[in-house]
């Protein structure tokens, strides 16, 4: 039997910059009253942020008022998609490429194909046991245990890994409210909705309001495949 071909990844490619030429001349004739909305329907595949962000690039002025509400109403449906993540990761436990029976989180693999990473005990849980677990009267306060910084989220001002690698490359990841943050341009008290993260401080593991430094997109659904260094 002939063997199957595995299948070639592509490799990604930013089609913002062609995006933005086309809407250049897609602004200059659009008459109607929700340009966000719009613009993702135009360029599919673009979220709200990009959005916002590439209109700006191109030089539309928005309404201020505008602008706020369609960002504030975007990040509470990223934070309500988020509670609805715990809330089944909280149901249950289940095995992922990103764990094994001795690690947590798997972060990567060594170039002998050792995977390393955030083990259990480092987590102060057995093999398997769900963190969401708790009997006290207080387990509603507690948060989700970022694997990166080991901090809860609920109770630390941001996570303290700073870089991602992706294909030997090191990329600085974006801090909460800095360029080309999804808050970028936010006031100094700010926090991120999702994670929590305070301004000027990393998000922590699994946010959805975090970008991928890699391509620009949404760090949990881009495809980059980043790994994450120790």
């Amino acid at each position: 039997m002939a063997q199957k071909k595995s299948k070639k990844k592509q490799p990604h490619i930013d089609k913002s910059p062609v995006r933005k030429k086309k809407a250049k001349g897609w602004v200059k004739t659009y008459t109607g009253t929700d340009i966000i909305k719009d613009y993702r329907e135009h360029f599919k595949g673009v979220d709200v942020a990009c959005a916002v962000r590439e209109l700006q690039e191109i030089g539309y002025k928005f309404d201020p008022d505008y602008e706020k509400n369609v960002m504030k109403a975007e990040a509470a449906r990223i934070n309500q998609l988020h509670k609805k993540k715990a809330q089944k990761q909280k149901a249950e436990t289940y095995e992922n490429e990103y764990q094994d029976d001795n690690f947590y989180f798997i972060a990567g693999y060594t170039s002998g194909g050792a995977p390393y990473g955030v083990t259990w005990t480092e987590m102060g849980l057995e093999p398997w046991e769900n963190e969401f677990d708790d009997d006290d009267e207080d387990s509603e306060e507690s948060g989700f245990i970022c694997p990166f910084c080991k901090g809860d989220i609920t109770k630390v001002i941001g996570c303290t890994l700073s870089v991602f690698i992706h294909e030997g490359k090191e990329y600085e990841r974006f801090k909460v409210g800095g360029i080309g943050d999804f808050f970028e341009g936010a006031d100094d008290d700010a926090t991120c909705d999702d994670c929590g993260s305070l301004y000027g401080h990393y998000h922590h593991y699994g946010c959805d309001c975090e970008y991928c430094p890699v391509c620009g997109g949404q760090l949990i659904t881009c495809g980059c495949e980043v790994q994450y260094k120790k």
